[in-house]
């Protein structure tokens, strides 16, 4: 299995750019996906990844998800460091903006400007552990968004439960031709 996602992430084929790794409570989905977050570090292919918490202070909500990413980008990608460094000193404001907004400016406009490097993989874990449906929603409406413009060289692994209301998202004409279902069952 964690070959099968590692193969994935490797691709480039723009249809693909979306995984939704799910299956029930108990599954083993966040130890594959902190097993496949170790292995793409030591490929130097993770982007960045953060694991949802249900009722933690920062884990438990979306307010961090992009900030922190955006974070881990620029510590770990050099060719990252200076845009987002650029993005935050020129509008700090960003940082507490909508979650649209912070993965549009912190992450899809400067992965753009490079588009001609290898993709970057980001893993977010426990999707349906954050504060709320109309909260998973807008996330995922977020990183759909970011690939409606051209090539994006990042490819998203999200792991969660298969709740009706994510389910719907994925199976919905917004997400169609974009993203992979991935059963852990």
């Amino acid at each position: 299995m964690l070959k099968d996602l590692q193969d994935w992430s490797l691709e480039t084929d723009p249809t693909s750019s979306i995984l939704w790794l799910f299956g029930p409570a108990g599954s083993g989905k966040s130890a594959i996906m902190r097993n496949l977050s170790h292995q793409l570090q030591s490929t130097g292919r993770l982007g960045g990844c953060f694991f949802f918490k249900r009722a933690h202070p920062t884990r438990g909500n979306a307010k961090a998800l992009f900030v922190t990413i955006a974070y881990q980008l620029a510590l770990d990608v050099s060719w990252l460091k200076v845009p987002i460094t650029k993005v935050v000193e020129h509008n700090s404001s960003v940082l507490a903006r909508s979650i649209e907004i912070q993965l549009q400016k912190l992450i899809s406009e400067p992965c753009r400007r490079h588009s001609n490097q290898t993709p970057l993989t980001i893993l977010i874990d426990g999707l349906d552990e954050c504060e709320g449906q109309v909260v998973h929603l807008e996330i995922l409406r977020a990183i759909r968004s970011s690939f409606t413009e051209r090539f994006l060289p990042l490819r998203f692994i999200i792991a969660s439960r298969p709740e009706a209301h994510i389910r719907e998202m994925f199976e919905s004409s917004v997400y169609h031709g974009i993203y992979r279902p991935f059963n852990v069952e």
